[in-house]
């Protein structure tokens, strides 16, 4: 790929010991928060053993210049056919009050569609389908990048062809544990139970078709990233969730109407699922809502923060130190629900997507 000044592009594979000598730089213009995501998932992939792979290209006008470089930091999962990008700027990006900015648009253009060119027939290889990205959020970082939108960290994701699907907002509670033995948790239900959770407990395929037809049918008018649809199909989604170290389908639930006595449940009227992962400070468990939800029939009955509570049991009886959600942020039944059961913010980040087909990405 040329420039318009007639200077080709170069790119390359990173190895990773010079991304590290330019990281502090390269994740400049970051929030901290999103710092800290980005350098725990690297050290997370970097110890594990072939559960992901590691793809870190960079990109520079006329030669290998890292010093004046465009990096892309993505992974692939294995197995799976999602990849999904870390994090792509300049290696020493320009900041804000520079009187002059130290890199032009063409070239930042033409360093990220030559980096897309580069990844396409990469992911293609692996049976990539599907490439997500996660920024923080646009509002809450306007303050900390150039005024010049072609020069904000989110100008990249528009210059691969991604699109944002939402923004998430990431909620959290903790539990008593022995290492926290002050946490505050709701559990009491209000007034009598209305729903209980049942666990799936059968891999019959059978079982497991019906379980999967009621996640489907729970995808029907959701407030959550609607238009993902229009990337995954409902059954690639739910294969998503199977495709990763956290999967725990011993902690996948139907959802069903209370019945008339502690022993009989009525019909379903939804679905949970959760997660398991480890807390890499604490080593305690930290389980993960992964997904719920209502059939359309059964909504408005505020269902929501009943299985809350019924979750709120799951996480005590598992000895989990704390639970973690993500809503979209234009979700607000869910978001009311989930406040109501004393979940509390974390973070906010933005959600980008693309299909990956030939000659397409960018």
């Amino acid at each position: 790929m040329s420039l318009p000044n007639n200077q080709d592009i170069y790119v390359w594979e990173l190895p990773v010991a010079e991304l590290a000598a330019v990281l502090n730089d390269f994740l400049g213009r970051l929030s901290p928060t999103r710092v800290s995501i980005v350098t725990d998932q690297l050290r997370a992939i970097l110890r594990a053993e072939g559960q992901q792979e590691l793809v870190v290209l960079a990109a520079s006008a006329g030669a290998a210049n890292l010093d004046a470089a465009v990096v892309l930091i993505a992974t692939i999962a294995k197995p799976g056919d999602t990849a999904t990008v870390l994090h792509m700027d300049w290696t020493r990006p320009a900041s804000s009050g520079d009187a002059e900015i130290a890199q032009d648009r063409e070239t930042a253009q033409g360093c990220a569609l030559a980096i897309a060119q580069r990844l396409t027939p990469i992911f293609s290889a692996h049976d990539v389908r599907f490439i997500q990205w996660a920024t923080d959020p646009e509002e809450t970082t306007s303050h900390s990048v150039s005024s010049d939108a072609d020069q904000s960290v989110f100008a990249w994701p528009r210059r691969t062809g991604f699109s944002p699907i939402g923004t998430l907002d990431y909620l959290a509670m903790d539990y008593p544990t022995a290492g926290n033995p002050t946490a505050e948790t709701r559990v009491d239900l209000e007034g009598e139970a209305t729903v209980v959770i049942e666990p799936l407990a059968s891999d019959s395929p059978s079982v497991v078709a019906d379980f999967e037809q009621v996640i489907q049918r729970t995808y029907q008018g959701s407030l959550d990233c609607p238009q993902l649809e229009e990337y995954r199909a409902p059954a690639e989604i739910i294969q998503s969730y199977r495709n990763v170290d956290s999967y725990a389908p011993d902690l996948w639930f139907w959802v069903r109407a209370a019945g008339n006595d502690d022993s009989s449940c009525g019909e379903v009227v939804g679905c949970m699922m959760l997660a398991k992962h480890c807390n890499s400070t604490t080593n305690d468990l930290v389980l993960e809502l992964v997904y719920m939800g209502v059939l359309p029939e059964h909504r408005g009955r505020r269902y929501g923060q009943q299985i809350m509570q019924q979750i709120a049991q799951v996480c005590i009886k598992e000895n989990a130190s704390r639970l973690v959600l993500a809503v979209d942020q234009r979700n607000h039944p869910a978001h009311a629900a989930y406040r109501r059961s004393g979940m509390q913010s974390l973070f906010r980040e933005t959600v980008w997507v693309h299909s990956n087909q030939p000659a397409s990405l960018g």
